[in-house]
């Protein structure tokens, strides 16, 4: 079974990338049409995600005095939702094709960007507009599990396989393809995150889920990410980096070397932005 699933990953990534003809290939293909519906759970619109980015916008605030600082606001809520003429490949869309990709907790959701300690992230929690039909890959297995249920924990590993597309691009075509199998029968797939175990979901369709809220957090320890490790950030700090800021916003991404922060308490006025 799993080598059937490795021959279809090599056959996309080697011979055929948008048709699949060799016999053994497109088993595993007509298997994953035919059974998906027994894996597609329901995804209430209750239910909190999460998304991360790396850096914030630095905003000038007037302290008392006269003086001025620059404070840590959020990414705005469209500078949260990916764009389709900017995103790269993905694993479940290629380049130029947006997937929403999400997290079940907002430490899986940070620890997906590789942060490094210190760094701050723009968070983002999100609700899906309406139930969503969501095609689970990752399974708890024992001993009394049927085959089709270990076909899905093998499938669901090749999903959760960490890869570094930038420097081939082609290793995220395999898991790409069966995106666009599953895309006839649901709204997206739940995969296992590799860091913590948790749920990471990607949605075919970026708008069918709005954001709620976005948020500040700083890392403040590792190799072990905890809620606890998770800074809130005071938006009323100053921030002193290496970032030479040339009008009154300018953002600060995770090549921004963040050294010390300073309470230093802006006029209420400005604490909004």
């Amino acid at each position: 079974m799993q080598a059937w699933i490795e021959n279809l990953f090599h056959h996309i990534k080697t011979k055929q990338r948008f048709a699949v003809d060799d016999p053994y290939s497109a088993e595993v293909l007509r298997r994953i049409e035919k059974t998906c519906g027994q894996f597609i759970e329901t995804l209430s619109p209750e239910r909190d995600l999460y998304r991360a980015q790396r850096g914030c916008v630095l905003e000038e605030v007037i302290l008392s005095g006269g003086t001025s600082s620059w404070c840590p606001r959020p990414f705005t809520k469209e500078r949260m939702i990916p764009l389709p003429n900017k995103v790269g490949s993905g694993r479940v869309s290629p380049k130029g094709i947006a997937a929403l990709y999400l997290a079940e907790n907002m430490e899986t959701a940070i620890q997906e960007m590789r942060p490094v300690p210190r760094e701050i992230l723009t968070v983002a929690t999100f609700n899906a507009k309406t139930p969503l039909k969501v095609c689970r890959l990752s399974h708890k297995l024992t001993d009394g599990d049927n085959r089709e249920r270990w076909f899905w924990s093998i499938l669901g590993n090749a999903f959760s396989k960490p890869t570094i597309p930038s420097e081939n691009p082609v290793e995220y075509a395999p898991t790409q393809y069966i995106a666009e199998v599953l895309k006839r029968h649901c709204d997206g797939i739940a995969y296992q995150s590799i860091f913590s175990g948790a749920l990471n979901y990607a949605f075919f369709d970026i708008e069918s889920c709005e954001i709620q809220s976005v948020e500040l957090r700083q890392i403040q320890d590792f190799p072990e990410l905890k809620p606890e490790h998770l800074k809130v950030v005071d938006q009323r700090r100053s921030i002193i980096t290496e970032f030479q800021c040339n009008g009154k916003k300018s953002e600060m991404t995770s090549h921004d070397v963040i050294y010390e922060a300073h309470h230093l308490t802006a006029p209420h006025q400005s604490e909004s932005g």
